[in-house]
């Protein structure tokens, strides 16, 4: 039987229509695929470009981080070969931190944010790197004391927008690789979907193509996927090493400031702790009108037990005097190492008969006590409460003279400033 020619046109135009439907969705896939290919590929380099500058930056911050760290050992270590180690990493980490600094630089092309932000972070780094230099000359030339207060004083808070700088910047580049991410994935999605549904009007052949790319794009975004929960990772331990840093960074401070208020030998306050607190007192009696007393106390020959029995027992015999102070006094009392053998007490009460009594009462105590090696020492004080017309200076002269005045009464007793 012979096929009829309206039969084998049509047969042809079916083929024909096969043939270009499969050649469209072959076409369709073959577009979709260099398309998707093109995405993932700039997203993924925008990605490593980002995950370099995220490397960098936080190498920045741990070598300025662990400066500041040098520069506190150097402070709070004793051991010279200790002070030394800190001292070359200090120098060290300062080449670390120009290294990634320049090669961050390197990457930072057409974003204004992250221009204007590289130049705030320059300019904050030299603004800090002299003053850290500095301190780092005081603790060689062991000018511990003048270092600490600098430290304090401008390098901190600088250290704190530093580091807040460097955050502001992690969380934007955590934010611009999201995006990225999330554009591609976009741009992905809205893709095969325009592919799906031009694919869907041809005939059932090319389901298969569809089913086949739809496996593709899956493909493509199982990447995205698997590219976003590495860097989420990735972001999420970089975050856990700062905070981790920053956390010992904390503690070193903490130690640091206790070391700076605190007299060594007897861990009572020293002069400038004092000095910090008579100026608020001083502050409340010229707002509230609420008057405080100074007592000076110095041990009565004292040069002696050091000469007799040496500095050793000399320290130790301060240190049992310093605990005598903060078991008789409150804990609004202030007590300070004023220098030598000499000590203060500021009472926030302003009553000299209360304070009178409180002084000789441990006058008495300490007579009283038996001390290791000299058995009995004694001591003298000068009382004086401060008034809304005089000067913090002034006052401290009365409790001196008056203190001038024990010691010239036959030392071993108690004298108040009237005047």
């Amino acid at each position: 039987m012979k096929t009829k020619p309206s039969s084998i046109s049509t047969n042809r135009i079916i083929a024909v229509a096969f043939i270009l439907t499969i050649f469209l969705v072959g076409s369709l896939v073959l577009f979709a695929d260099i398309v998707s290919n093109a995405t993932l590929q700039k997203a993924s380099k925008f990605v490593e470009s980002q995950y370099q500058k995220q490397h960098h930056l936080m190498n920045m911050y741990m070598a300025g981080s662990n400066r500041t760290v040098a520069l506190e050992t150097m402070l709070l270590e004793e051991d010279p070969f200790a002070k030394d180690e800190a001292l070359m990493g200090f120098y060290r980490n300062e080449k670390e931190y120009a290294y990634h600094r320049d090669q961050l630089s390197a990457l930072i092309n057409d974003s204004e944010y992250e221009k204007n932000w590289l130049r705030t972070l320059n300019q904050m780094a030299r603004n800090i790197g002299p003053i850290q230099d500095q301190i780092a000359t005081l603790a060689i030339n062991e000018e511990e004391r003048t270092a600490t207060e600098l430290l304090f004083s401008q390098t901190l808070d600088e250290l704190k927008r530093f580091n807040q700088k460097v955050n502001d910047f992690s969380l934007y580049q955590a934010k611009e690789i999201q995006k990225s991410i999330d554009l591609a994935s976009s741009q992905v999605n809205a893709l095969m979907e325009k592919v799906i549904l031009l694919a869907a009007v041809l005939i059932i052949v090319s389901m298969l193509f569809s089913i086949l790319l739809a496996r593709r794009f899956s493909q493509v975004n199982h990447a995205l996927r698997l590219t976003n929960d590495n860097l989420e990772n990735t972001v999420k331990n970089r975050t856990q090493a700062l905070l981790n840093t920053q956390e010992k960074l904390l503690t070193r401070n903490q130690q640091l400031e206790q070391l700076s208020i605190s007299d060594p030998l007897t861990q009572l306050f020293n002069r400038l702790k004092i000095e910090q607190i008579l100026e608020k007192h001083h502050e409340r009696l010229s707002r509230d009108r609420k008057s405080y007393c100074v007592l000076l106390i110095d041990l009565d020959h004292f040069k002696a037990i050091n000469d007799t029995f040496g500095h050793h027992t000399g320290d130790k015999i301060l240190k049992i005097f310093s605990e005598l102070l903060q078991s008789y006094f409150q804990k609004e009392h202030a007590i300070g190492r004023w220098g030598g053998e000499e000590f203060i007490v500021v009472m926030p009460e302003g009553d000299i008969h209360d304070a009178e009594q409180l002084a000789e009462g441990f006058r008495q105590l300490v007579a009283q006590h038996t001390f290791p090696r000299v058995e009995q020492i004694t001591l003298s004080s000068g009382l004086a409460c401060a008034r809304s017309d005089e000067s913090i200076s002034e006052l401290l002269h009365r409790a001196d003279m008056a203190l001038y005045d024990a010691k010239h009464a036959g030392r071993n007793c108690c004298t108040s400033s009237n005047g």
